[in-house]
């Protein structure tokens, strides 16, 4: 199997730094390991940071899940099957996952209007074009 472009990179900076099996990937500015604290005081330190430049370009409240919880998204909105993403994730069940799915209406219209086409093709003519953007409206609102 050809190695991805991310193990070539984690090779050379373990090859690099002659880190053993039980020495830690990433550490902190004294060396150990860096915690789930670490990580988020380096992502509000920078939140912080690139507020200052820009404002509002990243919630105040940024924290280590957002990157996970965007990722995610991300694939959704790519199309991803929702199974994949659930592997990715590690989640247990696919429920956990389907949060992904309600953060963008358009996403999930198109997603409601795939099924119905498949499973009964005359539901899109089931209701009236007022009905229609009034369910639109809905699903936005939702967002």
């Amino acid at each position: 199997m050809v190695p991805s472009e991310t193990e070539k990179i984690v090779s050379k900076y373990i090859k690099r730094f002659r880190l053993t099996p039980d020495a830690p990937l990433f550490c902190n500015k004294n060396g150990e390991r860096l915690t789930r604290q670490g990580i988020r005081y380096i992502i509000q330190k920078y939140s912080k940071m690139a507020n200052k430049n820009e404002p509002g370009i990243i919630e105040s409240s940024a924290y280590p899940h957002i990157l996970r919880h965007s990722k995610a998204t991300h694939l959704v909105n790519r199309g991803v099957n929702i199974y994949n993403v659930r592997d990715f994730l590690g989640h247990e069940s696919v429920a956990t996952t389907q949060i992904y799915l309600t953060t963008n209406p358009e996403i999930t219209r198109k997603t409601i209007e795939s099924v119905a086409e498949k499973t009964v093709p005359e539901s899109l003519d089931f209701f009236s074009e007022e009905e229609r953007d009034d369910l639109l409206f809905f699903l936005d609102s939702l967002g």
